[in-house]
């Protein structure tokens, strides 16, 4: 038995481009630590087994409709389907799950403590859909007091991350935040941070 190209390129579609799909959304919904090319495979390997594992029962009904059994247009459409769009909304399910934390919820409440998903404490409080005010020192000695909010970012790049905030302020004698006018807010690189208050 051989195997020519065409076949390695079926086998691929069908056993790896399904997992692809789903671990590249699930990376881009939730941070994640960085992993070997051996175990990015087998993430690939395991959410295409996940994705075949809901979708056949499916399939197997499909398939004894007389219907579907003889038109191959129909087939092929339910395969692109399953490779390509079930992937899809199954990345997108598992990813609000994830950012829920209902399972590690249910889990510790049964007594058993899981590694959290979220790689950095940075990560975890700055994906955080709540707009927050908080005090920036900085290694030089200085303080920003700025906003966060929807219009501000914090990176998710593990080798260079920043902050950029809306908003910054001034502090009266009497601790009151007055917002410093005509300003686009500021961008603070990691390496200038020394610790984050968050209000």
């Amino acid at each position: 038995m051989t195997i020519n190209n065409l076949d390695i390129l079926f086998y691929t579609l069908i056993f790896v481009v399904p997992g692809f799909i789903i671990d590249s959304i699930y990376r881009k919904c939730v941070p994640q630590r960085d992993i070997t090319f051996q175990s990015v495979f087998l993430r690939f390997l395991l959410f295409s087994a996940i994705n075949y594992s809901i979708v056949f029962p499916i399939i197997s009904w499909l398939s004894k409709i007389p219907y579907i059994q003889t038109h191959e247009t129909v087939r092929f459409y339910i395969s692109m389907v399953t490779i390509f769009l079930i992937p899809v909304i199954i990345a997108l399910i598992i990813s609000v799950i994830s950012n829920k934390g209902w399972v590690r919820t249910i889990l510790q409440k049964i007594g058993i403590h899981t590694i959290h998903v979220i790689p950095t404490a940075w990560d975890y409080q700055f994906r955080k859909d709540e707009h927050k005010y908080l005090i920036v020192y900085l290694e030089d000695g200085g303080i920003v007091f700025g906003y966060w909010g929807s219009a501000s970012f914090a990176s998710s790049i593990r080798e260079d991350k920043d902050l950029y905030l809306e908003k910054i302020f001034n502090v009266n004698d009497n601790n009151e935040w007055i917002e410093i006018p005509q300003n686009k807010g500021i961008w603070i690189p990691e390496k200038s941070i020394k610790y984050i208050e968050f209000l």
